[in-house]
């Protein structure tokens, strides 16, 4: 990941980000990001992988992003925001789960570029699903790192929202509390 990304993503969860330099060995390049411990998650290892999903109860947002770090961004983001949310590293483990717990998904955030399944591949997907099952369709929102002019040419459905990256706080509750007046 660039150091510009690396830092904004920093500042936007209140961290910090620097360089130790030394001639003989090298430099160092290290950040810290202030975090609460949940009393009833374990304490985190020293790297966290999303070989599937991470849960919680009740109706939640479901987020499909392949990079690691933005996983935990985005995680701690809807944490703040005290939003129920689970994370996938790609779209068609988001699309199985989406599947099986429809009734208690409130909004879909994609990023548009994943491997395995793409956004593109992922939205014809569910849509197909709530098509066959006579479901009413949830909103969807993807996440881009293209400028807006550039979004604008992916020819994206018009009920389906468009977030540039990196995403703020204020991002993502503009786009649920928008979200949940679409679903109410």
């Amino acid at each position: 990941m660039g150091l510009s990304l690396s830092q904004k993503l920093c500042h936007l969860l209140g961290g910090e980000i620097g360089c130790d330099s030394n001639s003989q060995q090298g430099s160092v390049l290290w950040c810290t990001i202030p975090c609460v411990l949940s009393k009833t998650q374990p304490a985190p290892a020293s790297r966290i992988d999303f070989p599937q999903a991470t849960f919680k109860q009740g109706r939640k947002i479901q987020v499909a992003e392949d990079d690691e770090t933005l996983q935990l961004v985005i995680s701690a983001q809807l944490e703040k925001l005290k939003q129920e949310h689970a994370v996938f590293p790609n779209g068609k483990l988001l699309v199985e789960e989406y599947k099986h717990a429809h009734q208690s998904t409130k909004l879909l955030l994609l990023d548009w570029n994943m491997p395995v399944c793409n956004a593109s591949e992922a939205i014809q997907a569910i849509r197909q699903y709530e098509k066959s099952h006579q479901l009413p369709p949830v909103p969807i929102c993807i996440m881009s790192a293209y400028d807006k002019q550039s979004t604008k040419e992916l020819k994206i459905a018009p009920d389906i929202k468009t977030l540039q990256k990196p995403l703020s706080t204020d991002d993502l509750q503009n786009i649920i509390t928008t979200s949940s007046l679409i679903t109410q």
